[in-house]
């Protein structure tokens, strides 16, 4: 892909032609849209890390790892978006390549605009792999030394920290920058020329300790990946005691790590892991949370399961903000599985109260059935009685009213009444002779 010309600036070298490699339509407007997505998710997580609240010593190294992601993205896409765009009529076709793309014979006025933005890409790039080194690092460090972590890793430090990355890292690629710049020259017709900067030991030398870099920082990365995930599998029971999975979203991300931290600082500091059969309680009044740790040998004996029974008892005098009353009872709780062995009485209480419970329902349930089934029935006898009763008043009972005055009738002037004369007939029925 090297053209050879002969420059017109009087000294008369020899030209090597620089070109860039232009991949297919699709893959740079891809690029360019998800570097342009990556600004804007970016600049929200950016935000949301550097909120007064939120500010840690991970989060501002997250934030300035994902700073310098996003400067890469963009940067990185910026030549091959304005060759496609704006030189398109310059690109020759790659007839050998398996996606396509094009070759274009950059011009000197391009070249030295494009190469210091790449090597700025490069910079960039390399910035982010020393923030995950040295984010990987802190994390190992928090777990190994914890309290030392808390009293001299701060947000200072870090930003500090920061800092001299961005200038250690700016200060090579500057000079990296300084001698690419110096290998091109303008040759005829505007062409960007360069000399062969690879029989250069300056040049050579920066390429191989990149690589020698860039194989470090993933065998770090990898290292310290593996003890984290080592060491959280295996420090205990540092399991934040909540059942409402909600509320494990919503709580803060740092409570679980400042927990854990102090109640290795207090094992630590106290001697209590010699035998390994210690048991720390941690409770926090602001979070109304319970955190438990167990040495390896007593942790044998108070399993996950007696942990999670035993704050099922307490969970509610915790909710109500009875501290003390929480404490005593699972230090009380504690003491019994480790003198029992295990936890089963805690089942076997709970199994009784259920079937105690249950009899319970069941027999106030058939007393209950009895005693609405006798009042049914009483209602329905009650209601048969009143109507023979009825029936009977009705056979007996004799009805007169005041008749109106006429000649069959007779009035009796001394005492003011009718005077009737009331016969059975031979059926035993009521006859009314008024």
């Amino acid at each position: 892909m090297d053209e050879i010309c002969i420059c017109n600036d009087g000294n008369h070298e020899t030209c090597e032609q620089s070109y860039l490699f232009v991949p297919s339509a699709w893959i740079i407007f891809t690029q360019f849209g998800l570097a342009a997505e990556c600004a804007i998710v970016n600049t929200i997580v950016i935000v949301i890390f550097l909120h007064p609240k939120n500010r840690t010593p991970s989060t501002i190294l997250l934030s300035a790892l994902v700073a310098t992601d996003c400067l890469t993205a963009i940067l990185s896409q910026i030549p091959y978006f304005v060759a496609y765009n704006f030189h398109y009529d310059e690109l020759f076709v790659d007839e050998d390549g398996y996606f396509g793309g094009w070759f274009w014979p950059e011009v000197y006025s391009s070249c030295i605009v494009f190469t210091p933005l790449s090597n700025i890409a490069f910079g960039f790039h390399t910035i982010s792999i020393c923030l995950t080194v040295m984010l990987n690092i802190q994390k190992v460090v928090a777990l190994q030394f914890p309290f030392w972590t808390m009293l001299n890793v701060g947000n200072k430090t870090t930003v500090s920290v920061i800092c001299l990355i961005f200038v250690v890292v700016v200060s090579i690629f500057a000079w990296v920058t300084v001698s690419d710049i110096r290998t091109l020259f303008k040759g005829e017709d505007d062409a960007c020329c360069y000399k062969d900067p690879l029989n250069a030991n300056d040049i050579e030398g920066f390429t191989t300790a990149t690589k020698v870099f860039m194989i470090v920082a993933v065998l770090v990365v990898i290292l310290c990946t593996a003890y984290i995930c080592v060491k959280l599998w295996s420090v205990g029971r540092n399991i934040q005691r909540t059942r409402n999975p909600i509320s494990q979203r919503k709580t803060r991300r740092s409570l679980k790590v400042s927990a854990v931290d102090f109640i290795h600082f207090i094992r630590d500091s106290w001697n209590f892991q010699k035998c390994d059969n210690d048991i720390v309680i941690l409770l926090s009044k602001d979070d109304r949370k319970v955190y438990t740790e167990a040495g390896t040998t007593a942790d044998k004996i108070l399993t996950e399961d007696c942990i999670d029974q035993v704050h099922d008892i307490i969970e509610s005098d915790l909710s109500d903000g009875k501290y003390y009353e929480v404490l005593r009872e699972m230090t009380t709780q504690y003491k019994i599985i480790l003198s029992e062995g295990n936890c089963e009485y805690i089942s076997e209480k709970r199994t009784m109260t259920i079937v105690a419970f249950t009899v319970g329902a069941v027999f106030g349930t058939i007393v209950l059935t009895f005693s609405v089934c006798a009042l049914i029935l009483n209602r329905k006898q009650g209601r048969y009685q009143k109507q023979s009763d009825d029936e009977e008043i009705e056979k007996k009972v004799v009805r007169t009213s005041r008749p109106v005055y006429h000649s069959n009738h007779s009035f009796d002037g001394v005492t003011g009444e009718d005077i009737c004369n009331i016969d059975k007939d031979n059926n035993e029925g009521i006859k009314d002779n008024c």
